[in-house]
């Protein structure tokens, strides 16, 4: 999660620069995934007992990230949230992007950040939905680390520790998705 925060950061940032994005704009991506990643460095280093006093790393059942064939799956992802978030703009216009962001969080927070920064420049959306589509997208793909998780383990210790974590590195970017919603 930490390298995938870290990675939304950079690249939101470098999409923020050449979009001239506002300031207020910039903030409501940066407070919250600085908060994120500073609350999951602090649970990086954190080892998880489990109940036959081993302790388990919560990264070690992980999937390593230069495989040949995971890039293919996250290429074709990327098309396909690409597809599904103009599609779903077109047909429903700004709850589409949001319902898009969602569902595509899950396959790559990176496609729906780069459409979203797309429909943007194009004039399609504002500023205020690019950072609640993105953050959308963040929170799921943040989450999604669950379902991982419950593919590969059973370990209910494993797993609630796991998704309180969870939760927790999330809120800042829910929190935030809270307050633009509201204001």
């Amino acid at each position: 999660n930490v390298a995938m925060l870290i990675r939304n950061l950079i690249f939101i940032s470098f999409l923020s620069m050449i979009q001239h994005l506002e300031l207020a704009t910039m903030q409501s991506f940066i407070v919250p995934l600085v908060s994120s990643v500073s609350i999951g460095l602090a649970f990086s280093r954190e080892r998880i007992r489990h109940r036959s006093t081993c302790y388990i790393r919560l990264s070690e059942k992980l999937r390593s990230p230069l495989s040949l064939r995971l890039s293919i799956k996250i290429l074709i992802s990327f098309g396909i949230v690409l597809l599904l978030m103009l599609a779903s703009f077109k047909l429903l216009g700004l709850v589409g992007i949001l319902f898009s962001s969602v569902i595509g969080g899950i396959a790559g927070t990176e496609a729906v950040i780069l459409t979203s920064f797309t429909l943007l420049s194009s004039g399609k959306i504002s500023s205020n939905l690019l950072t609640l589509s993105s953050l959308c997208a963040i929170v799921t793909g943040i989450l999604n680390k669950l379902i991982l998780a419950l593919s590969v383990s059973t370990d209910r210790y494993l797993l609630r520790g796991l998704s309180w974590r969870l939760v927790i590195i999330a809120m800042p970017c829910i929190l935030t998705i809270l307050h633009l919603l509201i204001v």
